[in-house]
């Protein structure tokens, strides 16, 4: 890990609002599928779950031509909790 997550957090509310709840999601500088060429696409699903919250689940789809998401090529689309 590049920055704990102490550094994280003080990176992050330094710049918007932190409320009690916000998910705060983390990875890997290249992803872990970087070694094998895997990476997420267009469809994917990337689920999760927290003990006492619950589950959550992104659907990641292909960005719009314009706007901030155009650079990485995907983003999510929804997030159910």
């Amino acid at each position: 890990m590049i920055f704990n997550l102490a550094e994280q957090i003080a990176h992050l509310s330094s710049r918007l609002t932190l409320h009690p709840g916000d998910l705060i999601l983390t990875g890997t500088p290249a992803g872990v599928g970087a070694g094998r060429g895997e990476f997420l696409k267009a469809g994917d699903t990337v689920k999760l779950w927290i003990e006492k919250i619950g589950d959550s689940a992104t659907r990641w789809r292909n960005a719009p031509a314009r706007g901030p998401a155009a650079k990485s090529g995907l983003y999510a689309s929804a997030l159910t909790v």
